[in-house]
C-alpha cells in the first residue's frame, strides 16, 4: 500500500528514476527507453514564448564566440581592462567586480569599499566609472535608475527628455505624476510616453546574458490536444516508462534453491512495480478527465474561464478518496493549448463562490476587469471588489489589492493613461 501511494505521487522524472534504480537492483525488471529530450522549459512562461536576446552593440555583439566558452560577467569585464592600471587600481577593480550583484549591479557605498580596501575614496570612483564605461552597457551601476541613465548617455541625441526624466522626476515617474512632469519640463504628456517608451527598451539587467541559470525543463505528464471537434486526453508516452518483467531467469531449471527463492521474490516484487505504475498511470488518467470534463470552458476558451472545482469533488466523481486525487495531481503537469500548468491549477482555492459557472480564479478575474477598465479612469481596489462580489466572489478590498499585486498588476494611480 505505501509503495502504491509512492509511485502515485511520482511525475515522470521522478518515476523515471524509480524504475532505473529499481531495474539496477532486480534483473527481472525491464522498461522501454524514453527520451531524455526536454518538452519543455520552465524558464520561458506558460505559453511557450522566449525570452528575446538583447544586443548590447559593440564589443558586446564581437564576444559572440566568447559567450559560447564562457558565460561569466566577470571574465568579461577583465577582458576590456586597460593596460595602464596600477597595482591599486587592480585591486578596487577586482573588488568591485566580484561584489556585482546577480544584475550586475554595484550597491555598496563607496565610501564604504574605500575603507574595506584601504584606498582613497577617488580610487573607487575612479574604476568604477571605468566599468561604467564598459558593455555590457549599465554594469556597475548602483541601481537601476543609474543603469538606465548610463545607457541613455551612449546616444544623448534621441534621449535628452529620457534622461532630464530620469534625473529629475525620477520619483513622480515612478509615481505616475505625468502631468505634474509635463508643466515642470515644458513638455506635452505625449512627449513623456515616447521617452517612456525609450526608457522600456532598455537593459534592466546588465548581467541577463551571463552567469544564466541551466533551465529547469518539466516534462508534462498528461497532454490535452484538439481533436476533430473536441479533445484527446492522453499520457505522455514518449517519456512515460513502460514497465516489464524479464521472463529470461524464471525459465532456467539448474538454479539451486536458494536461487529459486531469490528469482520468485524478485519476481514479485516486478509484478508489484508493474501493477502499481500501470495503477498510477490509470488513475492520473481518470483524474485528468474529470478535470477536463469540469473545466472543459478552460479548455475551449481560455485560462478566464477557470471554474470553481475542488479536489473532493473530483474524488466523489471517481468514488475514490480525496488523498487519492492529491497524490495523483500533486507535483504533476499538464500541457494544452493554451500552455503547460501545474495540475493543481485547475482547483479553487478556499475562496468560495455563489455561482458555479463564473470563473473563480481570482487573479485571473482581477487582471479581465484591469485589462477591460478605461484607462483614463482606472478602477480602484474597492471597486473592483464590489464588481466581484456581484459577480458572486466575495474578497475584501485588502484581498484584491494583495492578488493584484501578486499578479504584478500596478495601483490605479500607476494604470492612468492621460
Amino acid at each position: 500500500m505505501v509503495q502504491a501511494c509512492s509511485i502515485l505521487s511520482m511525475n515522470i522524472e521522478e518515476l523515471q528514476e524509480y524504475i532505473q534504480n529499481a531495474a539496477l537492483e532486480n534483473p527481472l525488471i525491464s522498461f522501454e527507453s524514453f527520451s531524455h529530450i526536454p518538452a519543455y522549459d520552465a524558464s520561458a512562461d506558460s505559453r511557450g514564448f522566449t525570452e528575446a536576446v538583447i544586443d548590447f552593440g559593440g564589443q558586446m555583439a564581437e564576444a559572440n564566440g566568447f559567450f559560447e566558452g564562457t558565460t561569466r560577467l566577470r571574465d568579461y569585464l577583465i577582458m576590456q581592462i586597460p593596460k595602464r592600471l596600477n597595482d591599486r587600481q587592480y585591486k578596487v577593480f577586482y573588488y568591485i567586480i566580484n561584489s556585482l550583484d546577480k544584475n550586475g549591479f554595484f550597491r555598496e557605498a563607496e565610501t564604504s569599499a574605500a575603507g574595506r580596501l584601504g584606498v582613497p575614496t577617488e580610487t573607487v570612483s575612479e574604476m568604477l566609472d571605468m566599468i561604467r564605461s564598459m558593455d555590457p552597457s549599465g554594469v556597475g551601476a548602483a541601481d537601476l535608475r543609474q543603469c538606465f541613465l548610463i545607457q541613455l548617455k551612449r546616444d544623448r541625441s534621441r534621449s535628452e527628455l529620457a534622461i532630464r526624466l530620469l534625473e529629475d522626476e525620477y520619483d513622480s515617474l515612478c509615481r505616475n505624476r505625468l502631468k505634474e512632469v509635463s508643466h515642470r519640463l515644458g513638455c506635452t504628456i505625449s512627449e513623456i510616453y515616447e521617452a517612456i517608451e525609450l526608457i522600456r527598451t532598455l537593459e534592466s539587467r546588465p548581467s541577463r546574458m551571463f552567469d544564466r541559470e541551466v533551465p529547469r525543463y518539466i516534462i508534462p505528464d498528461v497532454t490535452v490536444s484538439p481533436w476533430e471537434d473536441n479533445f484527446a486526453i492522453s499520457l505522455n508516452k514518449e517519456f512515460l516508462p513502460e514497465v516489464r518483467l524479464d521472463e529470461t531467469y524464471c525459465c532456467v531449471e539448474d538454479f539451486d534453491s536458494d536461487a529459486k527463492v531469490w528469482l520468485a521474490e524478485k519476481k514479485k516484487q516486478a509484478s508489484a512495480i508493474q501493477h502499481f505504475v500501470q495503477k498510477r498511470n490509470s488513475t492520473l488518467l481518470l483524474v485528468c478527465t474529470e478535470i477536463f470534463r469540469c473545466q472543459k470552458m478552460f479548455f475551449f476558451k481560455g485560462p478566464e474561464y477557470l471554474c470553481r472545482l475542488k479536489q473532493k469533488d473530483v474524488a466523489a466523481a471517481l468514488g475514490c478518496h480525496e488523498s487519492t486525487v492529491f497524490r495523483a495531481v500533486n507535483g504533476k503537469y499538464l500541457s494544452c493549448s493554451w500552455g503547460t500548468f501545474p495540475l493543481t491549477y485547475f482547483f479553487s482555492n478556499t475562496i468560495e463562490c455563489e455561482d458555479e459557472d463564473i470563473p473563480c480564479n481570482p487573479k485571473n478575474q482581477i487582471k479581465y476587469i484591469v485589462d477591460s477598465e478605461d484607462k483614463a479612469s482606472p478602477l480602484s481596489d474597492s471597486k473592483i471588489a464590489c464588481m466581484l462580489s456581484e459577480q458572486g466572489l466575495r474578497i475584501s478590498r485588502r484581498t484584491v489589492a494583495k492578488y493584484r499585486e501578486e499578479a504584478g498588476i500596478p495601483a490605479s494611480s500607476l494604470r492612468k493613461k492621460y
